[in-house]
């Protein structure tokens, strides 16, 4: 009888082997997009830009993230 980690690591790879067959699979279904899809689907998420823009816009919530860091050491105090 195989060990847990031994069935473990079996799994991982049967899981990885059905999972690239299916993204393989997809990516020849899919059709391939054109420039004019792709500057599309960008123009039409909104940019990081603006999301910097908007939480600038609320110093409030900028400032409270930035306390948030801080107190788990991410950030030093100044």
């Amino acid at each position: 009888m195989a060990s847990p980690v031994e069935f473990e690591s079996k799994t991982d790879t049967a899981l990885q082997v059905v999972l690239w067959e299916l993204l393989s699979r997809l990516e020849q279904l899919l059709p391939v997009p054109d420039l004019k899809q792709t500057v599309s689907w960008l123009s039409a998420a909104p940019s990081v830009l603006e999301e910097c823009v908007q939480s600038v816009c609320k110093p409030q919530q900028l400032k409270t993230l930035l306390q948030h860091h801080r107190d788990l050491g991410h950030l030093d105090r100044n």
